[in-house]
C-alpha cells in the first residue's frame, strides 16, 4: 500500500515538474515572441524615419533646383533685355546720325 502511495506521489511530482517546465517553456516562447515583435516595431519605425528623411531631402533638393532654374531663367531674361536695350540704343543713335 505504501509503495502504491509512494508511486502515486512520485507520479504527481513528476507530472507537476513536467507542467512547470512546460509552463516555463511557454512563457519563454511568449517572451521571445514579444521581444521579436518589439525589435520589428523598432526596425519599422527606424525605416519609416529614414524614408521620411529621404523624402524630405528629395523635396528640399527639388525645391532648390526649381529655385535655381527660376534664377537662371530670370538672369537669362535680364541678359536678353539688356541686349535688346543696347540694340535699341544703337538703332536710335544710328537713326539720329
Amino acid at each position: 500500500m505504501e509503495a502504491v502511495e509512494k508511486d502515486e506521489e512520485e507520479e504527481k511530482k513528476k507530472k507537476a515538474e513536467e507542467e512547470a517546465q512546460k509552463k516555463q517553456e511557454e512563457e519563454a516562447k511568449k517572451k521571445a515572441e514579444e521581444e521579436e515583435r518589439e525589435r520589428q516595431r523598432v526596425q519599422n519605425e527606424k525605416e519609416q524615419k529614414e524614408r521620411e528623411e529621404k523624402q524630405k531631402q528629395e523635396q528640399q533638393s527639388s525645391a532648390l533646383a526649381a529655385h535655381e532654374d527660376e534664377r537662371e531663367r530670370q538672369r537669362a531674361k535680364a541678359e536678353q533685355d539688356m541686349k535688346d536695350m543696347e540694340a535699341l540704343d544703337r538703332a536710335v543713335i544710328e537713326g539720329i546720325e
